[in-house]
């Protein structure tokens, strides 16, 4: 039998927290990721409560991504939720600083210079990845205005014009699709083209059959990385793995939470 891993005390990622695991709403959005990247759909919102998991479903899915196309692969995580009052220059500032540019003495230059900056960088990072496409992941959606929905398509536009496709995901709480319904209203067809034509609800965990499938990534996940032993594994050396896993558990965890909910 081979031995278990030896490494530093409280390094593993279940002491770190630095792993990520689907769960059933993960996967179902990745499905969705993909179909939206292959026939070029666009227009998707994804709503759902605060702490339900949205922000780690996208950090899922941007590395899901890049491993299946690489690294180069171009995704980017826009958080807007600092910036929802900026104006114009600023918030192209902040979506150039999200994504990772820089701009040197950046309250020098205008509008106009920082959006080019911006279609630029978007566009050489498409074509450096070995595609025409790139996908950008906005979180805390429910703060934008009308007036950044606006410059959005502006951005939009002009990579479409680069021959460059962008392929924008839109992550809010419920909130998001009040939004939506209130542009449906005032006819902002652009607006709700672009961005809003479909709508996903991010659901939690709702039963056993959910709880199940959150531990059986436990029960194949590695730590180490290429190590052969599972995380379930590295902390129960002593358990058969064909005879018991996490997974099988998964009737009793669900129990003790909603016992846990029921005394909340």
């Amino acid at each position: 039998m081979d031995m278990r891993p030896v490494i530093p005390a409280e390094s593993h990622a279940i002491d770190t927290g630095d792993y990520k695991l689907p769960t059933p709403m993960i996967y179902k959005l990745s499905d969705f990721v993909e179909k939206m990247r292959i026939n070029r759909v666009q227009g998707w919102i994804v709503y759902g409560k605060q702490r339900y998991g949205k922000s780690v479903a996208i950090a899922y899915l941007t590395d899901e991504l890049q491993r299946k196309y690489g690294e180069d692969f171009p995704v980017f995580v826009v958080d807007l939720q600092y910036f929802a009052q900026a104006a114009q220059g600023e918030f192209y500032a902040s979506f150039l600083d999200s994504i990772g540019h820089k701009i040197q003495n950046g309250s020098r230059k205008g509008k106009l210079d920082k959006l080019k900056r911006l279609v630029t960088f978007l566009e050489h990072k498409a074509i450096s990845g070995g595609t025409n496409r790139l996908v950008v992941f906005i979180d805390e959606a429910q703060n934008l205005k009308l007036s950044h929905y606006k410059w959005l398509s502006g951005i939009y536009n002009m990579l479409v014009s680069l021959k460059t496709r962008p392929l924008f995901l839109l992550f809010g709480q419920p909130e998001l699709l009040t939004i939506r319904n209130n542009y449906i209203k005032e006819r902002e067809n652009q607006i709700i083209g672009r961005f809003m034509i479909h709508m996903v609800k991010f659901e939690g965990l709702k039963g056993t059959d959910d709880i199940e499938t959150c531990l059986d990534g436990y029960d194949h996940a590695e730590y180490p990385p290429g190590s052969g032993w599972t995380i379930t594994r590295y902390f129960f050396p002593e358990v058969n793995p064909e005879q018991w896993c996490l997974a099988h558990e998964a009737e009793n965890a669900w129990q003790a939470f909603t016992r846990v909910r029921s005394h909340a």
